[in-house]
């Protein structure tokens, strides 16, 4: 498969403060699951991390991964990507992920005390969808329109 193009309604939630739950493939083919945040570079996807942490050890040794998104206002919105690990780009300073932490917590990132590294995601299928039929009420029930 190609890269693709990242659907325009896949980017919004991309690019919004939404978590995001990244799989990985650990040594014996098993699924591991971790709650990321995540940052689009255009139709790459990247996924900052510690080098040598459990994703980071994963995406090395096994580059295919899928990616889920909630919408953190609606969480019956969602989007889900299937992609490779192209690069591993080591990180010269922290300016990006403070722009990435600026995102999800309004601050720049606090630990420097790491070694960090962005795993840059190729694209190679997405879809976005929104479950129509339910609201999101905080603290309440979800209620059927």
């Amino acid at each position: 498969m190609h890269a693709i193009s990242i659907p325009a309604k896949v980017r919004d939630l991309l690019d919004g403060p939404n978590y995001a739950h990244l799989t990985t493939l650990m040594e014996d083919g098993s699924p591991r699951n971790h709650v990321v945040w995540i940052w689009r570079d255009g139709d790459q996807v990247i996924i900052p991390t510690g080098a040598e942490n459990f994703k980071g050890s994963d995406m090395r040794r096994d580059p295919r991964v899928s990616i889920s998104l909630v919408d953190h206002q609606n969480p019956y919105r969602m989007a889900s990507l299937r992609g490779r690990v192209l690069e591993v780009r080591p990180h010269d300073d922290f300016e990006l992920m403070d722009q990435i932490a600026h995102t999800y917590t309004s601050q720049p990132f606090p630990d420097r005390n790491f070694e960090l590294a962005y795993f840059v995601i190729d694209v190679l299928s997405a879809y976005e969808r929104q479950l129509g039929a339910y609201t999101h009420h905080p603290g309440e029930a979800a209620t059927i329109k």
